[in-house]
């Protein structure tokens, strides 16, 4: 379950590209699939109000334990929060979450 936000942050990456991209498998046979197709819009922010605010407190370097002390919620729902920025904002990680927020602006950090 941990794995799905990432991978559905890459697909969308993929496909939001202007360029070609290209995955590479390396096992006994490399292979290399080749995404193509219509490209589907940008992904909508739609964060909720603490999405936001875990992200803005997260933006700031704090960790998932200092954020959710601050919230008064477990660093699992931090992380849960951040998982779903992740799928929201089509972003690879943290940095690029946040990165992505601030290209936002929304709000202003």
């Amino acid at each position: 379950m941990l794995v799905r936000p990432h991978l559905t942050a890459a697909v969308r990456a993929a496909l939001t590209s202007a360029t070609p991209y290209e995955v590479i498998r390396v096992g006994r046979e490399p292979a290399v699939l080749t995404v193509t197709g219509e490209v589907l819009p940008p992904p909508r922010a739609g964060l909720t109000v603490r999405e936001w605010e875990v992200l803005a407190l997260l933006a700031t370097g704090l960790t998932s334990a200092q954020a959710a002390r601050r919230l008064g919620v477990s660093a699992r729902t931090v992380e849960k929060h951040m998982q779903h920025v992740h799928v929201k904002l089509g972003a690879t990680g943290r940095v690029d979450a946040v990165a992505r927020g601030r290209a936002l602006r929304q709000p202003r950090w």
